[in-house]
């Protein structure tokens, strides 16, 4: 009896759940995955064997291990249950940026009247008397954005932070559908973004904030909420991020090295655009990369600057073809949001869409000098297990959104056949 159960449990979980996704989305995640564990290791194996195994084995154990167990896990949760409880997001949200805050203003004072190479130095001198705690901040190039957990060895709280906001946003959207809205009812999502851009640009990281109000205004655009609200933001944003970037040496430099390449500052990208240069149309083939081994030519080579190996190894053929497959996550994303059964699955589809793409975008442009440089990695590819990690979880949520556009009935939303989206939802007052 127990068997016979057993049996129409399995056969009525494949009945039900096995063709409901967006498979095109997840050929193309999982591919993206796969070959970024590729680059990654071969952008590892000038290092140390140490080196390479710790660090190839966070990425394949931590990022995409459990990553890809949390996204199957979310896929199967419906979504709404997070948008529910999207305040205890926010809640985490404030504790882990909050805690790398209290130790970057505390480094920050300290070494405010430093040059910013001694700064750098002395700042990890002071983050180095808290070594005794069992939770503890991580500092690397002068930025504390990491907490060392002893299960989750430096985790980026910022890379949470967007997926925190972007379901908190999500879920003020799909209580408020076809609701009034003015400023004074916007009031909490808008608080919280500004919190936590106040948290993360401490610890400094500008760029990561400038992302989230990507994802976040992308999310605010599907959900057509008051033009005037979006504008008024993204002016605040940009008003911040110019003094911010006028304000501090290394940022500066970063735009001197966009408008002059041929500056002491733009050495990253000059090395970025001599690999990209050296693979020609179709490579040196994998793991054959030349500038990897030559030191002072490639700097983070493993980490944001990754494309320089891909462009390298597989040519700019490869790589046009590698890079595609962010532009048909976005298309699947941008599919799966138009049909998302409500306002919040629809904003949520939208953000993470955008984030996906977008991030690569940047990265791209950044180092290849098309754009200021960001330090932001390439999603899916650049070693950082947090990052993957946080990236694999979001897939989920489009995965669980596109299987809920299947089941539900059609008529539950009223599509525009000459918009992408639905109609404005939102009035202001």
């Amino acid at each position: 009896m127990n068997q016979i159960r057993r049996t129409n449990r399995i056969k009525n979980f494949l009945q039900n759940n096995s063709l409901k996704y967006d498979w095109g989305l997840v050929i193309a995640v999982a591919t993206m995955c796969v070959l970024g564990i590729a680059f990654l290791a071969s952008s590892l194996s000038i290092k140390s064997v140490q080196v390479y195994q710790q660090e190839l084995g966070k990425q394949i154990g931590l990022g995409l291990g459990v990553g890809t167990f949390l996204a199957f896990v979310i896929a199967k949760t419906d979504y709404h249950f997070f948008l529910k409880h999207a305040r205890f997001g926010m809640i985490i949200n404030y504790i882990l940026l909050g805690f790398l805050a209290i130790f970057a203003i505390y480094a920050n004072i300290l070494t405010f009247t430093q040059d910013a190479a001694v700064g750098a130095i002395n700042k990890s001198s002071i983050i180095a008397q808290f070594s005794f705690l069992p939770i503890k901040p991580y500092i690397a190039n002068g930025a504390i954005r990491w907490i060392d957990f002893p299960i989750l060895p430096n985790f980026q709280p910022s890379e949470f932070a967007k997926l925190a906001l972007l379901i908190y946003f999500s879920s003020f959207f799909w209580k408020f559908e076809n609701k009034e809205i003015n400023w004074l009812s916007f009031k909490k999502p808008i608080y919280a973004f500004l919190i936590s851009a106040g948290l993360i640009i401490v610890q400094p990281d500008l760029g990561t904030v400038l992302i989230i109000f990507a994802i976040l205004a992308s999310s605010m655009w599907s959900a057509k909420i008051p033009l005037k609200i979006l504008v008024y933001l993204g002016i605040v944003v940009v008003i911040m991020g110019v003094v911010l970037t006028f304000a501090t040496g290394y940022r500066k430099s970063r735009v001197t090295a966009f408008l002059d390449p041929t500056s002491s500052n733009a050495t990253q990208i000059r090395g970025v655009q001599r690999a990209i240069a050296n693979g020609g149309f179709f490579g040196k083939g994998y793991g054959n990369s030349e500038l990897k081994q030559q030191p002072g030519i490639l700097y983070e080579q493993t980490t944001d600057a990754i494309i320089a190996i891909i462009g390298e190894e597989i040519g700019f053929v490869g790589t046009i073809l590698f890079l595609s497959l962010y532009l048909v996550i976005l298309w699947r994303g941008l599919e799966i949001a138009k049909n998302a059964p409500d306002l919040g699955g629809q904003a949520l589809a939208t953000g993470i869409s955008v984030w996906i793409t977008g991030q690569a975008l940047i990265n791209i442009t950044g180092m290849t000098g098309l754009t200021p440089l960001k330090g932001v990695p390439l999603p899916f590819v650049s070693e950082g297990g947090s990052s993957l990690l946080i990236n694999l979880i979001a897939i989920g949520f489009l995965l669980n959104i596109s299987n809920q556009s299947v089941n539900q009935n059609k008529n539950l939303k009223d599509l525009n056949s000459k918009n992408f989206f639905p109609k404005k939802v939102f009035n202001a007052n």
